[in-house]
């Protein structure tokens, strides 16, 4: 139940803080348009620390320390946290001195009942990566994707931390980063971030094209300033391929894919197969060599599509086709592409010479615009998988339904 603050506490605290000459630093810092651009800038701030140190050495302080307490707070250090909150709020307003501001003041009454209601829960934002979308935020779930700010920029890139006067070095991947993911979860010695990020990552891949790339997790505490003494873990090498662009009408879609995925991850002991071939389609987003995309897009597909130990090729060809297409021209071009495919990566996976070819138009397709067709082909097939599994309950039920409905296209599969 969130606290309320008093007059008697509001105005103590703004004699604490009257006239009071700020004590300021400065630190490297981003400085982002509304376009997006990044302009890295060295600009004074308050030293948060300093300054509470002259507020504490206030006379009317212990007064202001009593009146907290009486607000029902026996937290020791939630005052301490309080003021230092307020005061980094401040360095984004306009100001001379330390003053106090009425608008502020609620803006951190409202950061600490946060703290307050949920003092075991931990926040986290992860950068991604050639990621693009018509919208500022987008809520879904627990999760929330979030246009980048400076304070995500400076956390990523360790800029607030260099002590140097020649401008810090900004990786380009870096500088094109342009949305967040911010997500939380209760503390507790088993907690995983990666894994809850994981799960919106592969959402948002097997909703549609784009490789968006998720960086490290970064962890941070909702009053702003604690985490400015902490670095973030620099991501490694990120590769830079077209953005993946969220529309509008893809949302109701990926809201769909988080609630299967989350019913996988609830099961995933017992549909492991659903789990192996997705984690095989990410491969794709980590790897630059095209013949080992196709292999692992292949695997990936089998993984789905056949568990008997023959017929292999032929089998998850006929599936393929039956289950991603309803024209019949079209299956039939599906089962020749997959069945190409196979022997794209028998000659591959045995350093055969590449004799193998894939015709579209009298035009023979280069293994990247192999890879594009096979990776659409794939995604779709894990997204209908994923709902005949919950639908019939296990894979050899769906393998039978799919295979039933070559045999009689008048029944139902999906």
């Amino acid at each position: 139940m969130s606290l309320q603050t008093s007059s008697e506490f509001e105005n103590l605290f703004h004699d604490c803080l009257n006239n009071i000459n700020p004590i300021m630093k400065k630190v490297w810092t981003s400085d982002i348009s509304t376009e997006g651009i990044k302009r890295l800038i060295k600009k004074p701030i308050i030293d948060v620390g300093q300054c509470f140190g002259l507020i504490k050495r206030n006379k009317k302080y212990s007064s202001l320390e009593n009146e907290f307490e009486k607000l029902g707070i026996s937290d020791d250090m939630m005052l301490e946290n309080f003021t230092k909150t307020y005061l980094y709020l401040l360095q984004d307003t306009s100001f001379d001195k330390t003053s106090f501001d009425k608008t502020l003041f609620d803006k951190t009454w409202k950061i600490m009942n946060q703290i307050l209601d949920d003092p075991n829960k931990f926040y986290f934002f992860v950068p991604m990566y050639n990621f693009d979308s018509d919208y500022t935020d987008i809520t879904l779930g627990e999760f929330k994707i979030k246009k980048i700010t400076p304070f995500h920029f400076d956390k990523i890139t360790d800029i607030n931390l260099e002590k140097s006067d020649d401008e810090p070095f900004v990786r380009t991947v870096e500088k094109k980063l342009k949305y967040v993911l911010e997500f939380s979860g209760l503390g507790n010695p088993t907690i995983d971030p990666k894994a809850m990020y994981n799960s919106f990552q592969n959402a948002l891949r097997i909703t549609d094209n784009g490789p968006v790339i998720f960086g490290n997790h970064i962890s941070y505490n909702p009053d702003g300033w604690q985490q400015r003494f902490a670095p973030g873990i620099r991501d490694s090498v990120i590769l830079s391929y077209d953005e993946y662009f969220l529309k509008e009408d893809k949302i109701s879609k990926l809201k769909e894919n988080l609630k299967l995925l989350k019913q996988l991850d609830e099961k995933s002991d017992s549909i492991r197969y659903l789990g192996y071939s997705i984690r095989r389609f990410n491969y794709v987003y980590q790897n630059e060599v095209v013949e080992d995309n196709i292999t692992d897009l292949m695997i990936s597909l089998e993984t789905l599509l056949n568990f008997e130990p023959y017929e292999v090729r032929d089998k998850t060809s006929l599936r393929a086709a039956v289950l991603l297409e309803s024209d019949g021209n079209e299956k039939l071009n599906c089962r020749k592409f997959i069945k190409k495919c196979y022997d794209i990566r028998s000659e591959i996976v045995h350093g055969k010479k590449r004799k193998a070819k894939i015709m579209k138009n009298n035009i023979q397709l280069t293994d990247a615009e192999i890879q594009i067709d096979l990776i659409n082909y794939v995604r779709t097939a894990i997204v209908k998988m994923l709902h005949l599994h919950f639908e019939y309950g296990s894979q050899s039920n769906v393998l039978d339904k799919i295979d039933e409905y070559t045999l009689d296209q008048t029944s139902n599969l999906l």
